[in-house]
């Protein structure tokens, strides 16, 4: 091999070395992108759940102290009713972490389907448009649960404060 095609091979070698930390470093970036809102997501869910089961357990150990006190008042119906927002929050965060896990799966497989790709002959390869749609409507989802959880947050603590203003 002459010196001229040496070089030449170095020079496609090396610029295929680049191509490929290239592409690696987007994937990684891609996988950790994904990592971050995951866990975003879940913290975001937790604390709607803990939000709404404490508010829940205060508002029920409220009216246990107070209901049949001597000398207190009675606790109106409006004071249990009002906790009614709070057990919304709690089932709509719990539907919200099922959901969860069907987006977590479909980009799962979406992300296998682009490694596939990659490694194999990308033409014959029949198109997964199935868990794109499943992720696009389970993303909906997980928002809308999620907003409706913290929603009932600050509607059950509107209601509370109503309750509270009828037991004076």
């Amino acid at each position: 091999m002459s010196d001229d095609n040496k070089g030449e091979l170095a020079r496609y070698e090396a610029a295929e070395r680049r191509r490929d930390a290239h592409w690696r470093a987007v994937f990684d970036l891609a996988v950790l992108a994904e990592r971050v809102g995951v866990e975003i997501g879940i913290g975001v869910l937790r604390t709607a759940i803990l939000i709404n089961a404490g508010a829940l357990v205060a508002l029920l150990a409220f009216v246990a102290q107070i209901w049949n006190k001597p000398g207190g008042h009675q606790p109106s119906s409006d004071a249990l009713l009002a906790g009614r927002p709070f057990v919304v929050g709690v089932i709509s965060g719990a539907f919200a972490f099922g959901i969860a896990y069907a987006y977590q799966s479909a980009m799962t497989r979406k992300m296998w389907r682009n490694l596939e790709e990659i490694s194999t002959e990308a033409e014959t390869l029949k198109p997964i448009t199935w868990v794109i749609r499943m992720a696009a409507v389970t993303s909906i989802l997980l928002v809308g649960l999620t907003v409706l959880s913290l929603f009932a947050f600050v509607w059950g603590a509107w209601g509370i404060s109503g309750a509270l203003r009828s037991l004076t």
